[in-house]
């Protein structure tokens, strides 16, 4: 069984490459375990999903969240299990195209909710990488955000559990970076079967123009890829 730990681990290394540019980027997002599920649709093709899980929920875990208004624009944190803050979620969905041994491309939505009904929701494309090691299988995937936008429903403020991150004068269809890490125990290679549960670590920064994008590190891995 792998620990909650190794994840934490690995996922705050993932983010340590984006600390150089954080004047760069207007909103930052991080959900961890949330319950990752893989779902075959034919020889290399499938749907890679992420949900944020309630308490009492069967799952990989009780998710938590972090919302954060860059810079200094405050901070929504959703507590363990989203307790008491209904209709507040986080949902991904990917189609997975191309897969094998080593990777696959995908592409898809996310969509974070608060307490109060006000959303962030954009547009994901990129690339999984796997990595097979004695034991353990990681996944990561590493993507581009496109047409990013903050919708109001009950004012600027998204809300969490415990305080809130102010959105106004975000701007729109904003670009960004975004990550996904999951580690796996039991053979065979990811993604040759269905995947039910898995926790899953989501995090991204939304930034002001594409030409931030180098700067903030998000993204790298599946560049340096195409540059092979």
């Amino acid at each position: 069984m792998v620990s909650r730990m190794s994840m934490s681990v690995f996922a705050l290394a993932l983010a340590a490459g984006a600390a150089t540019a954080q004047a760069d980027v207007v909103a930052s997002l991080s959900y961890q375990t949330l319950t990752g599920s893989f779902t075959s649709t034919g020889a290399t093709t499938g749907t890679f999903t992420a949900n944020a899980t309630t308490a009492g929920q069967s799952s990989a875990g009780n998710s938590t969240g972090n919302v954060t208004r860059e810079p200094a624009g405050g901070n929504a944190a959703f507590f363990p299990g989203f307790s008491g803050v209904a209709p507040a979620a986080f949902s991904l969905s990917l189609s997975v195209t191309g897969i094998t041994g080593t990777g696959a491309s995908a592409s898809g939505l996310f969509t974070a909710t608060d307490v109060l009904g006000n959303t962030i929701a954009g547009s994901i494309t990129g690339t999984w990488i796997f990595s097979n090691q004695p034991g353990i299988q990681l996944a990561f995937f590493d993507g581009l955000l496109s047409n990013v936008n903050y919708t109001a429903v009950n004012g600027n403020l998204f809300t969490g559990n415990s305080g809130a991150a102010n959105m106004a004068g975000i701007g729109s269809n904003l670009p960004g970076g975004l990550q996904i890490t999951f580690l796996q125990s039991v053979p065979p290679s990811i993604f040759s079967v269905d995947i039910p549960v898995v926790s899953t670590v989501v995090q991204a920064q939304i930034t002001p123009t594409p030409g931030a994008l180098a700067l903030v590190g998000l993204g790298g891995l599946a560049a340096a890829r195409r540059r092979r």
